[in-house]
């Protein structure tokens, strides 16, 4: 190879299955943001997205001892085919709130929403969540 060639990614990754015969490189075709998610698609068909949202709430629904908020809907990129597994967590203000789940995730409609709970008390206010998704674009 020249040095005037270029190189590409799949080149790269086929020249180490070359050298390495017995492992499997897998390599980033397409990255970017798609509905306020920042992704990576990899030639596996791995995606994996991530996003940041500040939410404002009340918790006033309660469930046994515990009380929750349901967040909004959150549009989900429209570059993801299904969904393996999703990460959420606060990571600044909501003093008080004890736990985060999934609450309904919809690939039809493209949208996600979650479950912030606490320990009972009512609470109000505002936090930061990031919110991580790994599942497959092909």
């Amino acid at each position: 190879m020249s040095t005037s060639e270029t190189i590409t990614r799949t080149d790269l990754a086929n020249i180490l299955n070359e050298i390495l015969p017995n492992t499997s490189v897998d390599y980033i075709v397409e990255q970017g943001t798609n509905n306020s998610w920042t992704y990576r698609k990899w030639n596996s068909g791995i995606y994996e997205a991530w996003r940041t949202s500040t939410n404002s709430f009340n918790m006033s629904t309660k469930y046994g001892t515990d009380q929750y908020y349901t967040t909004d809907y959150y549009t989900l990129p429209s570059n993801v085919l299904s969904i393996d597994h999703i990460d959420l967590k606060r990571i600044a203000g909501g003093t008080g709130l004890v736990e985060t789940s999934v609450y309904d995730v919809n690939i039809t409609n493209q949208r996600v929403s979650f479950y912030i709970w606490n320990d009972g008390a009512s609470y109000s206010g505002s936090f930061t969540m990031g919110m991580r998704l790994i599942g497959k674009w092909k």
